[in-house]
């Protein structure tokens, strides 16, 4: 899913930057050096180009629902003793730096498990 989404975006952007009011705005196109036609060039342009070098989060997001992973106290739903506490239990990005809630959470599991321990 993800591979076919980015693949749609990249072709998708293409397009837009190809309409005939923007083609005096361009020089040339940077990326890719190739003609691509079909959603598997795309794919492969994905495969050789994309990396993962922002500040990923909500991969284990924390909720109810269920596409959540985690619940309030950062436990993985369906499997005792074990915690997720990084910036993947975000539901959303958040608009700056990911560094003081990633360590904000990770404090706040540190005083989940102390407490939980307290309490044996």
């Amino acid at each position: 899913y993800d591979l076919d989404t980015m693949a749609k975006g990249v072709r998708l952007g293409r397009e837009i930057m190809g309409q005939p009011l923007l083609k005096p705005l361009i020089k040339r196109e940077q990326h890719p050096h190739r003609p691509m036609h079909t959603l598997e060039d795309y794919r492969q342009y994905v495969r050789e180009m994309a990396q993962g070098a922002l500040h990923p989060t909500g991969t284990c997001r924390i909720g109810k629902d269920v596409l959540s992973v985690v619940d309030s106290q950062l436990r993985v739903h369906g499997i005792a003793g074990l915690r997720v506490a990084d910036a993947s239990i975000m539901p959303t990005v958040p608009s700056g730096n990911t560094n003081a809630p990633a360590i904000m959470i990770g404090e706040r599991a540190a005083d989940f498990i102390c407490r939980s321990r307290n309490d044996l």
